[in-house]
């Protein structure tokens, strides 16, 4: 596996186990694997990393998702990275460099089993943590099954999680069992709502010069996904039930895409069960939490959830170790 960073830097392994950081601002990565390409964006303390935080967009989206082009203050990654984090925001499987392999028409499970060892090559052993939103929640709470079940080789804090389909309407139930997933990427049936356009909120909870760079952000949706996306409120409740790490779940104010937050964060509550977890509602946010007016304050939150896990984590390896 080797990694590259764009453009023309030629070939670099960005693993953790280097001895300096990089800095400078959020930059395209590209990642050579077994089974193809991956694409994404980094962004790299200008100190020795203390983590890595991994970040996976939803359906219909990409990379940039955590990263806004129209708000750099508020991306994920140049946060993170201002406070010692190295962050890699992925193309999910089936995105990106990576659209060859919508012909294999991986579910979310797949995709993450495709991502351990991405994950774990770009750790070198630093401690992890990692964030999805909607249904990159779920492919993240996959990956978090892929590496509790696995050698011991990653060591995982937690998972943060936003926008997760943790409860559908009738109507959107309906809605799901309509989409075409005959072909490689799904066509949605005529009146459904375009994936972001209408999903970021209603006006003035975003910046409105979002609308013309949405081409920047959004993504044809592999068909191998939705599956998956139907059926995510049983996957979601089986997934989050079984956690073995802190589970953090943002529920945005002005949801559109289930049912109301009100709905999402009371079945959120009755599931979230492990030590260390969170809940807690983004007032003002639409579904895409990360391009709305919250999104800084919200990655805040990401951030500090990810520091109290770090030094959780730190404070037990000191006990142990005496």
């Amino acid at each position: 596996m080797s990694f590259f960073t764009d453009p023309d830097m030629g070939a670099r392994d960005i693993g953790l186990a280097s001895s300096g950081g990089v800095g400078g601002p959020p930059r395209p990565i590209r990642i050579d694997t077994a089974y193809g390409t991956l694409s994404g964006i980094t962004a790299e303390p200008a100190v020795s990393p203390r983590g890595l935080l991994v970040a996976l967009h939803g359906g219909g989206s990409g990379a940039a998702y955590f990263h806004s082009p129209v708000c750099p203050e508020s991306s994920l990654l140049a946060l993170a990275a201002a406070t010692g984090w190295r962050a890699v925001s992925l193309d999910r499987p089936g995105y990106g460099a990576s659209t060859g392999l919508q012909e294999r028409r991986l579910d979310l499970a797949a995709q993450a089993g495709l991502l351990r060892a991405v994950a774990a090559r770009l750790a070198a052993g630093a401690p992890v943590i990692l964030v999805g939103h909607s249904l990159g929640a779920i492919t993240a709470l996959q990956l978090a099954r892929h590496i509790e079940r696995g050698p011991g080789d990653i060591r995982l804090l937690g998972v943060a999680v936003g926008g997760a389909p943790l409860v559908y309407t009738a109507e959107q139930r309906a809605m799901h069992a309509t989409v075409d997933a005959s072909g490689t990427t799904i066509r949605r049936p005529p009146g459904a709502p375009r994936d972001p356009d209408d999903w970021l909120g209603p006006e003035g909870s975003y910046p409105s010069q979002l609308r013309e760079h949405l081409h920047e952000v959004v993504s044809r949706v592999p068909s191998g996904e939705m599956a998956d996306a139907a059926n995510a409120p049983e996957l979601l409740a089986e997934l989050l039930s079984e956690a073995h790490v802190p589970v953090q779940f943002a529920v945005a104010e002005l949801e559109s895409t289930m049912a109301s937050a009100t709905e999402v964060f009371t079945r959120a509550a009755e599931i979230l069960r492990r030590p260390g977890s969170e809940l807690f509602t983004v007032p003002g946010s639409g579904h895409n939490l990360s391009l709305g007016f919250g999104a800084r304050s919200y990655h805040l939150r990401v951030l500090s959830f990810a520091e109290q896990l770090l030094a959780g984590s730190t404070n037990e390896r000191s006990v142990q170790e005496r």
